[in-house]
């Protein structure tokens, strides 16, 4: 008997490039932005394992690179096989539309595909705040995945708070002398994570496999990512995969992408001097996305300066910085409330501005050869066990502004 043909099921993963988002979206999809224990694609992929993720970015040039990047179908290139699906030129204009535009995508595209995730779906402000409730969302899934925690580890440690709320994979390492503090939400230390005397963590909390703990102190609710190194102090805050923030120096109410290594003593304000609300500055071109045809859509988040620079309120009076994938800093860097340093950046040579360039070399318009970072990039990921990507390089020279 001839067994059915099965269709084959998509995921629709919708970039939808707004201003805030782009400086950590450059080397990545949003949709790999680990905002809990997983990122939104993880959560995607274990509720729906045999589904394709596709994905969609209004510049077309950038949907290809990050779906090589990551594994994702890129859209346009399905698009022939699948006349069911919205035109490009479509989706930007509606996504121009705002909340009414999203709707309306949503809609048209309900049939074709298992699920749709908007990028900007939650909020890039809302998800320091959120990291509490996504983390309680998050352990089902990790405590189905990962059965074997060992209550055993806390006997070395002072706890505060219900042990129910702490939760260490048996393979990770907690020494002595650690404090753990579980009053304010729950507390997971990974697969091989492993936190050193002297440290005190404060729920909601995660730390990733393989994430090194040393001399910290963790505050207010935050996720460091697999691999992390994290010492000095962090609070409220968000830290993509490979990064270090190892030494001394405070990282506040700030979203930090991957493979970031913040030099001894780097230090956010997260705080204004008269407690207004904290706003951050992108290009005014960050308003306006589209594919090389020349399709665009407007945005209406922010006002535009006399410097053509795009100002965003976050919304809320304690925000840090946002830092992008792949940036370093220098010894001793002060980051000023609402700082934003672009993918690639290799800060040094005094304070940044409040907008930092995408592959900035120093901080007086000089430029990161490409070729240069992406040698760099492959030296620092082999250290880690990891190989870094030729899209990686495309992607950095896009940034840079030179041509493929």
């Amino acid at each position: 008997m001839r067994q059915p043909v099965r269709m084959r099921q998509y995921l629709f993963l919708l970039d939808e490039d707004t201003p805030a988002w782009r400086p950590l979206s450059r080397f990545r999809s949003p949709f790999s932005f680990r905002n809990g224990i997983y990122s939104p694609i993880e959560r995607l992929r274990s509720r729906h394992p045999e589904a394709t993720p596709v994905y969609f970015h209004p510049d077309e040039q950038h949907e290809n690179l990050i779906s090589e990047l990551e594994g994702f179908q890129a859209y346009r290139q399905n698009l022939i096989n699948h006349p069911d699906w919205l035109q490009p030129t479509q989706i930007v204009t509606l996504l121009g539309e705002g909340e009414s535009g999203r709707a309306k995508v949503k809609e048209l595209s309900e049939s074709a595909f298992v699920a749709l995730q908007f990028s900007n779906d939650p909020d890039l402000f809302s998800l320091l705040n959120s990291i509490g409730s996504q983390l309680l969302a998050d352990l089902t899934l990790w405590k189905a995945e990962n059965r074997n925690c060992d209550k055993e580890r806390l006997r070395h440690v002072h706890l505060i708070g219900n042990p129910d709320d702490v939760y260490i994979h048996s393979t990770a390492e907690i020494l002595p002398g650690v404090v753990l503090d579980a009053r304010n939400g729950p507390i997971i230390i990974d697969a091989r994570a492993s936190v050193s005397p002297f440290t005190y963590i404060e729920g909601p909390s995660y730390a990733g496999p393989d994430a090194r703990l040393d001399n910290l102190r963790l505050t207010g609710g935050s996720i460091l990512g697999h691999a992390v190194r994290a010492g000095g102090e962090i609070e409220n805050s968000i830290f993509q995969d490979y990064s270090n923030k190892h030494h001394e120096g405070f990282v506040g109410h700030s979203l930090i992408g991957a493979w970031v290594n913040l030099g001894a003593l780097t230090t956010t304000s997260d705080l204004k001097n008269n407690y207004g609300s904290v706003r951050i500055r992108v290009p005014a071109e960050f308003l306006f996305v589209g594919d090389p045809a020349g399709d665009s859509a407007g945005y209406t988040e922010g006002s535009i300066d006399s410097k053509d620079m795009l100002t965003i309120d976050t919304g809320t009076i304690k925000f840090g910085s946002i830092i992008g994938d792949c940036v370093k800093t220098a010894i001793g860097t002060m980051l000023n409330t609402g700082s934003v340093l672009d993918a690639g950046s290799n800060i040094f040579g005094g304070r940044p501005d409040a907008y930092q360039r995408g592959m900035s070399w120093g901080l007086h318009g000089n430029r990161y050869d490409p070729e240069r970072f992406y040698r760099d990039c492959r030296k620092i990921f082999t250290r880690r066990g990891k190989t870094a990507h030729e899209a990686l390089l495309k992607l950095a020279t896009r940034l840079a502004g030179w041509p493929l």
